[in-house]
């Protein structure tokens, strides 16, 4: 276990104050003026503009907090194509000009940020210019602009408050150019949620504190560490048999209770907690009855251990079939009743798979039922898992600036083991660990038009109401996708639609639609690359 980013009081510290130059009160008013689209092709991460706010209100001095993809090195190799640009420029210039209908465009402000150890920094302002600029060391990625007056008490939507913000890089020229405005011409929102599921079967595990030749960079213990320090939520699951092997650690001289973390987490807000069937058998493939005893005993060990009463499933490897026709003839249960009598209203599905063809931004409505079905966002999961941090933030940048972010929340939900580079995931996902933590850290510095939530706040909230929907039978792609559950074994890796590295089928499979006549395929190479 490693100390990464900001510890809770820090994370507290920085929505007091933004340090320097402007004290923030809490009563301060945040304005988002502008998020805009990151990666564009040849400008580097330290030119490409994110976001604009405006920080004013009573007796608070009115600054703009301007951030952008990335101003540290090291962030470079979680960020997929944007991060392997030529070379890293030796500075970076921003300046600001107020824009008006009435006039021409007036200088207000410009900058140099100077590349020093490893990260840009504020340099001195240009000759005359009576402004101050300051950086947050708790907000990496952002600089700061003290304003002489509040825009805010004379801007009207008629007649607002415009600036062009436009960089520089060294040696190539103008980088990037955008307009912010207050009031802003559009609400700038986004909402995303982050699941983790584990499991392993009874005994000792090394998942908890990660691999011995790695244990500061893989483990459960890094992802959930940074959902703690910064105090953004988190939903974990660990299945009935994996909490029983943590109490076993706990026992037997592990000094990381995991399980008991997990419920200070729960207590102290950052934590929620999904449910699933106990040891993850294959549900359809049993009877009604062990369904039910699975989610029951597995729900009530949440609620005992962690004081949370769990009310998202997982659907263990996303199998859900029909009782009847293909791929599903002769299954021995549906699923879709085993979840709501035991106080579970939501589950968890794959967007391209079971939820094809809805919105995979809303959370839709079984028909005849009720139940809540949260689409997983495969490109956003496969993003972060895949290190392409900057493709992963645009789909939240690109629903902030499509005016309707405020209805949709993009949800990522993977193995906890990938996101933590355990077993194999460590060669097919080296940087995963890094980028799950960049992505929360970006969640807790543009949490001014970035909401993270838990899935159990976000199935109360009208907002994300989707579609009433009929579930398309079948499980994930890696596994069968829409020709059900796939028996083998896999290795290698293959590329994704989102252009994430997964593993690469090179098996012999048993292909067996319940009902129909086993064949046997051999497969080897580079599978799904588009579906």
């Amino acid at each position: 276990m490693r100390m990464s980013f900001l510890a809770p009081w820090m994370a507290l510290f920085f929505i007091l104050t933004t340090l320097g130059f402007g004290q923030t009160s809490v009563f301060a008013e945040t304005s988002v003026l502008l998020v805009d689209e990151v990666g564009t092709a040849g400008v580097d991460p330290s030119a490409d503009l994110l976001s604009v706010t405006l920080i004013h209100g009573p007796g608070q001095s009115p600054h703009l907090r301007i951030s952008f993809l990335s101003l540290r090195d090291q962030s470079l190799s979680v960020l997929g194509p944007s991060g392997l640009q030529n070379q890293t420029p030796e500075f970076v210039t921003i300046s600001l000009q107020t824009i008006s209908a009435l006039k021409a465009p007036e200088l207000l402000a410009s900058i140099d940020l100077n590349h020093v150890e490893g990260r840009f920094r504020v340099q001195a302002a240009s000759a005359g210019m009576e402004t101050k600029w300051w950086q947050n060391e708790n907000d990496d990625d952002a600089i700061f602009l003290a304003l002489s007056d509040d825009p805010s008490l004379k801007a009207t939507a008629a007649n607002p408050w415009t600036v062009k913000i436009e960089t520089f890089a060294s040696g190539k020229g103008m980088a990037d150019s955008a307009e912010a405005s207050f009031p802003a011409d559009r609400d700038y929102q986004a909402n995303c949620a982050f699941v983790l599921h584990g499991n392993q079967g009874l005994g000792y595990s090394d998942v908890f504190h990660g691999r011995s030749d790695d244990l500061e960079g893989s483990g459960f213990d890094e992802t959930l560490q940074i959902h703690q320090n910064l105090n953004v939520p988190g939903n974990f699951h660990l299945s009935g048999t994996l909490q029983s092997s943590a109490e076993w650690s706990a026992n037997n001289g592990d000094p990381v209770d995991f399980n008991a973390w997990l419920a200070a987490g729960v207590t102290e807000g950052w934590a929620g907690m999904i449910t699933s069937a106990y040891a993850q058998h294959i549900m359809p493939f049993v009877n009604n009855d062990m369904n039910n005893w699975a989610v029951h005993t597995e729900t009530d060990m949440i609620s005992h251990r962690y004081g949370y009463q769990p009310t998202v499933g997982w659907v263990p490897e996303r199998v859900w079939l029909n009782t009847s026709g293909y791929p599903s003839s002769g299954v021995n249960d549906w699923i879709g009743d085993n979840w709501q009598n035991h106080g579970v209203n939501g589950v968890i599905l794959d967007d391209d798979v079971h939820l094809l063809g809805h919105d995979n931004h809303r959370i839709h409505t079984l028909s005849g039922n009720g139940l809540r079905l949260i689409p997983r966002d495969r490109d956003f999961t496969g993003h972060i898992i895949g290190g392409n941090g900057q493709s992963a933030l645009n789909i939240l940048t690109g629903l902030a600036g499509g005016g309707l972010g405020q209805y949709r929340i993009a949800v990522f939900a993977e193995d906890w083991e990938a996101a933590s580079e355990m077993g194999g995931w460590a060669s097919i996902v080296p940087n995963a660990v890094e980028t799950y933590e960049w992505m929360i850290s970006k969640c807790a510095t543009e949490s001014a038009w970035l909401s993270t939530w838990k899935l159990s706040d976000a199935l109360s909230n009208g907002d994300f109401a989707g579609d009433t929907v009929v579930i398309n039978p079948g499980t994930y792609w890696e596994i069968g996708g829409t020709d059900g559950y796939v028996v083998g074994t896999m290795a290698g890796t293959i590329t994704g639609r989102a252009g994430c590295l997964l593993p690469t089928v090179e098996m012999a499979v048993a292909v067996v639609p319940a009902g129909a006549t086993a064949k046997t395929t051999a497969l080897s190479g580079t599978m799904l690359t588009e579906h």
